[in-house]
């Protein structure tokens, strides 16, 4: 890619990890050197750890807690939605995976809000939970957002970008 130009680092070549004795290929920009395509090969063969390698190897944190602070101290209680036969066997399904991977535990608190299942544009069913009736009794916090120009007044200079896909972000 030459210097001074702009253009997006993973499109269309391939790139082979094998590191982990599990071949991985990824897109990446037609326009990099061999020397760049090996560059990139190496840091993301380093750095593998930061990548998933499936649908529910997430990684976490225990390096802070969410606290969530309510307006009063009555839980919340909902009862479940209505769902096909179909539905309940995805669910169940989809609930035993994410148990198995350690996203979810049992619990036995007062709380219950209702799943849904979310229709992707790929046709597939996400699972999400219904906090709405949550949301209402949660005190609003207040934090200031950067300002847009800012941000991207720190990209000035740079010539390589890349977009990330961040599935499942709340779990």
């Amino acid at each position: 890619m030459p210097t001074g130009s702009i253009g997006y680092v993973l499109d269309s070549c391939k790139v082979i990890l094998d590191s982990t004795g599990i071949d991985e290929t990824i897109n990446c920009s037609s326009q990099l050197t061999d020397e760049q395509t090996l560059e990139l090969q190496r840091l993301l063969s380093k750095y593998k750890e930061c990548f998933s390698n499936g649908l529910y190897d997430l990684g976490f944190t225990n390096a802070t807690e969410m606290v969530i602070e309510l307006e009063d101290s009555e839980p919340v209680v909902y009862r479940p939605y209505r769902m096909s036969y179909t539905e309940r066997q995805l669910v169940r399904d989809m609930i035993k995976e994410m148990a198995d991977s350690g996203i979810i535990r049992e619990s036995s608190s007062p709380y219950a809000s209702p799943i849904v299942l979310v229709q992707k544009k790929t046709g597939e069913k996400r699972l999400c939970v219904d906090y709405r009736a949550l949301n209402r009794k949660t005190k609003k916090t207040h934090y200031p957002l950067p300002r847009i120009e800012d941000q991207l007044d720190l990209l000035a200079g740079n010539t390589l970008f890349t977009s990330l896909d961040l599935a499942s972000g709340y779990y």
